[in-house]
């Protein structure tokens, strides 16, 4: 990965087999030499600023002009990528990366600047993906930054301003609420342009410019066909917003308030690269469309020596040819290289398209579990808390409790009953039993007949009997007060 340069000593800063590298036509400068994973560069007047991601975690940090100071930025959080580094128009150094969530999906922004020192590390958003293009800070034109990022759970785009004063982040307001991909903001001296495709069945490629507000968004592409590698151009004056589609390179130009109808040319007609663009005192990374041909030369390679051979001019140009030739191929590579990225992005995008309907089928069968489980059992207002049935409970138990020990209170009495009735019936029939004898032994002193005696000892047969079946009764009433007694004096026992 490279990013191209204005500036006075330096064409461009990459990487090279995770080498650090700044070149200075075509004489490198090395300024790390090992296991770089990502880099940012920023630019004010002729200083740079660069800063490196090696490893996981280590933050290194570079300024100067033609010679750098290095230092670390103290972090101990593990960096997933994504940096960027920004200058407001205040002049003031912002560097912003990645970090995993600890918990769920997706990952955290996190936003840092230079004033003395770094300072601690701000929480931007907590819902970025770990796409490193599915965000793009831009400085404005009065003392604002802006950002635009794609959520992670629904891809919807998101934009988010940051007062540099106050230094304070706004929410996040939505911008588009379908699923978004590749935002980025172009910076022009009055206005910022920024642009997204929106991923539907083909993917179009839509924009809207920030002044003081926002405009209304608009449909750049057809949708006919994907979209790929969006980026842009300044030429006389007008902004122009390129794009791969059906394998052609086209753009449109924003001119007099509009824009102008699209125009296809040939994919190699311009190459695409990541250019560092300086605008109103601040500075910003930028996916830009150049003409492909040579690079200038320097005012040295300019110079013609008087001496030089027409041996010396014939293998210069032939060393320009075979570097074109190069620069070409390497342009196809890289766009073929783009393409399929796309296309395997385009896939995965699908895959998640699935994976959320799976989600969504899930979501209603559990709503229809539920609708069917709720149509079997009462409702809400039917159902009372566990409270609420325990305390019927406990009333229900009391309630039985005090009818309990009512009938305990009358089983008692019953029983007094039972002793009274045997009692009296055992004196009533005693004292009949007792009058009958004496009138029999009345009767006997009248000198009865033999006759009579008969009739009286049958008749005291009788009365011993019915005495017999009355005492049967009593101990009946008595196995019977004594097999139930136990049981209440058990169930009330205190």
């Amino acid at each position: 990965m490279r990013i191209h340069l204005n500036h006075p000593r330096f064409n461009w800063v990459g990487t090279e087999n995770k080498e650090l590298v700044m070149n200075r036509n075509e004489n490198r400068k090395t300024l790390y030499h090992d296991q770089v994973e990502d880099f940012a560069v920023a630019q004010s007047a002729d200083t740079l600023h660069v800063v490196a991601l090696v490893g996981k975690k280590t933050l290194l940090y570079w300024t100067g002009v033609d010679g750098f100071e290095s230092a670390e930025i103290a972090n101990e959080h593990q960096i997933v990528g994504g940096l960027n580094l920004v200058i407001d128009d205040q002049q003031q150094l912002h560097v912003f990366y990645l970090r995993k969530n600890l918990r769920g999906m997706g990952c955290t922004l996190v936003h840092r600047y230079l004033k003395e020192s770094w300072s601690d590390p701000i929480i931007v958003c907590t819902n970025a993906t770990g796409t490193a293009d599915d965000y793009h800070i831009c400085h404005g034109l009065t003392g604002y930054l802006h950002l635009v990022y794609s959520s992670q759970t629904e891809g919807m785009l998101l934009y988010r301003g940051y007062d540099i004063k106050q230094r304070v982040w706004s929410g996040g307001v939505p911008l588009m609420r379908n699923e978004c991909s590749l935002p980025h903001f172009f910076p022009t001296d009055t206005a910022l342009l920024l642009t997204w495709i929106e991923e539907a069945k083909n993917n179009t490629l839509k924009g809207r410019w920030l002044t003081d507000q926002w405009s209304t968004t608009e449909t750049l592409s057809d949708s006919q066909q994907d979209v790929f590698q969006p980026g842009y151009a300044w030429e006389n004056g007008a902004v122009k917003v390129f794009w791969i589609q059906g394998g052609q390179l086209i753009y449109r130009v924003y001119d007099d308030g509009k824009w102008l109808p699209p125009i296809s040319m040939k994919e190699h007609d311009y190459v695409l690269r990541q250019q560092l663009i300086v605008v109103n005192k601040g500075s910003t990374t930028c996916p830009i469309y150049e003409e492909n041909s040579v690079e200038p030369q320097t005012r040295a390679e300019q110079t013609v020596n008087p001496q030089t051979t027409e041996m010396e001019v014939a293998e210069t140009k032939l060393m320009d040819k075979q570097i074109a030739s190069a620069e070409r191929q390497e342009s196809d590579l890289q766009n073929r290289f783009i393409q399929q990225a796309f296309q395997l992005h385009k896939e995965w995008q699908d895959l998640r398209t699935d994976y959320q309907s799976v989600l969504d089928l899930q979501a209603n069968l559990t709503e229809y579990i539920d609708i069917t489980i709720a149509k079997k059992i009462p409702s809400d207002s039917q159902l009372n808390s566990p409270e609420t049935i325990f305390g019927d409970i406990e009333a229900r138990v009391r309630d039985l409790s005090a009818k309990l020990i009512k009938m305990n209170d009358r089983l008692v009495l019953v029983g007094d009953d039972v002793r009274l009735m045997r009692s009296s019936a055992k004196s009533v029939s005693f004292e009949k039993l007792q009058q009958r004898i004496e009138k029999i032994e009345v009767k006997t002193n009248r000198s009865v007949t033999d006759s009579a005696v008969v009739n009286l000892e049958a008749r005291i047969k009788l009365l011993e009997q019915e005495l017999a079946r009355v005492n049967q009764e009593l101990v009946k009433l008595r196995s019977l007060k004594s097999a139930k007694r136990p049981m209440w004096r058990r169930l009330f026992r205190r």
